[in-house]
């Protein structure tokens, strides 16, 4: 069976692949930072602490980047059915 997400209108496979690349831009340098910290690193560290810290400051990064802010605000407004959708007759 195919997974559901396969299954999508392409519009929307579209809107998810560019929010996937827009998040990926958006955490370029931070992970790059990371790597560079990460490679300079001695010693044991504890690999599950370490692995949240860097979740939660990649999800910083994307929380705040200017372009991710825009697109959640009309997210939340379709989700609460806040923007109006008419159909479009043929």
């Amino acid at each position: 069976m195919p997974s559901p997400e396969t299954l999508y209108p392409e519009p929307w496979q579209d809107l998810l692949t560019f929010v996937h690349e827009h998040v990926s831009k958006s955490i370029e340098h931070k992970k790059q930072e990371i790597m560079n910290s990460l490679s300079k690193t001695e010693g044991m560290i504890d690999v599950k602490d370490k692995g949240d810290e860097i979740q939660n400051e990649l999800q910083e990064e994307v929380d705040n980047e200017p372009g991710m802010k825009k697109m959640i605000l009309v997210a939340e407004k379709l989700l609460l059915g806040q923007l109006k959708i008419t159909a479009i007759s043929m």
